[in-house]
């Protein structure tokens, strides 16, 4: 009679364990499907920004201003090729910058989709069992 009891308490102990690691299970598939769709986001409007950028570096890059024709307007070019320069040089550095961004963000998407469940929660035989009777 004990026996049985003690077996029937077990079960009900090891259906409620099951159930909750179930849960647990899924809790966690959701959260890292939401982190990965938030991730792909953040992919697409990197790599949105870095196209924008390559396109005013290929803008910059060219020389479009015609011969000057005085010192005065020697004097602007001078200082519109400076500032061209200076706007090429930065926006090669965001490029730079947002390729780094873009690699750690597929970095933290890889770990997400690989990532095991922590030690605690995977399943495994017990060695015992803590039994509350």
């Amino acid at each position: 009679m004990y026996h049985r009891q003690l077996k029937t308490a077990l079960e009900e102990r090891l259906s409620f364990y099951e159930g909750l690691m179930e849960r647990l299970r899924q809790s966690i598939e959701e959260e890292d499907s939401e982190r990965i769709e938030y991730y792909r986001g953040l992919e697409q409007e990197t790599l949105r920004s870095l196209s924008n950028l390559e396109k005013c570096i290929a803008a910059l890059s060219q020389r479009t201003l015609p011969a000057p024709d005085s010192s005065d307007e020697m004097g602007l070019d001078t200082r519109v090729v400076q500032a061209r320069l200076r706007a090429l040089e930065a926006a090669r550095a965001n490029c730079a910058l947002l390729r780094t961004q873009l690699y750690q963000l597929k970095s933290r998407m890889i770990a997400v989709r690989t990532k095991s469940a922590p030690s605690s929660y995977t399943e495994s035989n017990p060695s015992y069992l803590d039994i509350d009777i």
